[in-house]
């Protein structure tokens, strides 16, 4: 069954929504574009974030972090701006990121070249795989961090393996029951393309339902939700986190980060 068809077979009916104030438990931090901030990977792991995302182009045998060709610089490698540290941080913390023993997602964005990134970053992992979520005959084994590849995705790789280490970031169109999550374990959305409300309004009703109900279909496929593109806005940011939506997408880490922990301290 497909995302349209699961709306389709629930009552078209819009029930009266009443919000509640118990925060899921799964919502958290997703540092877009992480290396543009002053301190990559620093600032999103202070701020406790479960997502970070980060863009790559494959150049002279490596990943090096950019949005544009043009902002290519050598000095700014995957491995040394993410593996290297992100590992080296394990390991102090006893086999997870932040001590807690929870796993936290490296979005690997690939702006170009997806067959040829994918080839060069699992051969980059090989001296992580101890500490990076894995695929086996697709059970899944979770660790300390989950790899997932955004972007130009290279799905019939990732599906032909019967041993990995790399996942894959699904859109609206692989959004249906016969999608594994053992190889799309992340739904990702353009929020602007499935919503018009930007935070300055009341949320619709009939908006509230859909989102809850992309959510629950996600969830009972064993996948999580994330958007792009969503307004630096508190009030989006509730509806986000009351809707079950686990990753909250910002480039303003502070920002989130109290709103975070103000909803997880509520007890209203």
């Amino acid at each position: 069954m497909t995302y349209l068809a699961y709306l389709a077979a629930i009552s078209l009916g819009v029930p009266s929504l009443r919000q509640s104030h118990v925060w899921p438990e799964t919502s958290t931090g997703h540092a877009h574009n992480d290396y543009v901030q002053k301190r990559p990977l620093e600032s999103a792991l202070e701020s406790k974030f479960r997502s970070i995302e980060v863009d790559v182009f494959p150049v002279e045998g490596d990943l090096w972090v950019a949005h544009t060709r043009k902002e290519l610089a050598s000095t700014k490698r995957i491995d040394g701006m993410y593996l290297a540290p992100l590992m080296e941080r394990i390991k102090r913390n006893g086999g997870s990121v932040y001590g807690d023993g929870r796993e936290v997602i490296l979005l690997v964005d690939i702006k170009t070249e997806g067959e040829v990134s994918y080839s060069i970053l699992k051969q980059l992992i090989r001296p992580y795989h101890a500490f990076l979520t894995s695929c086996r005959g697709g059970k899944v084994t979770h660790r300390a961090v989950q790899m997932i590849l955004s972007g130009v995705r290279p799905l019939n790789l990732i599906q032909q393996e019967s041993v990995r280490f790399l996942f894959a970031d699904g859109r609206i169109e692989d959004f249906s029951r016969s999608t594994r999550a053992s190889e799309i374990p992340l739904i990702s959305a353009d929020w602007s393309s499935l919503f018009s409300w930007k935070g300055a309004s009341n949320f619709s009703a009939v908006d509230r339902l859909k989102l809850k109900k992309m959510v629950r279909f996600a969830h009972e496929n064993g996948q999580i939700v994330r958007f792009w593109a969503t307004p630096e806005d508190p009030e989006l940011w509730n509806v986000l986190r009351l809707s079950g939506v686990d990753l909250i997408g910002t480039d303003i880490h502070p920002k989130l980060s109290s709103f975070l922990a103000k909803g997880q301290n509520s007890q209203d």
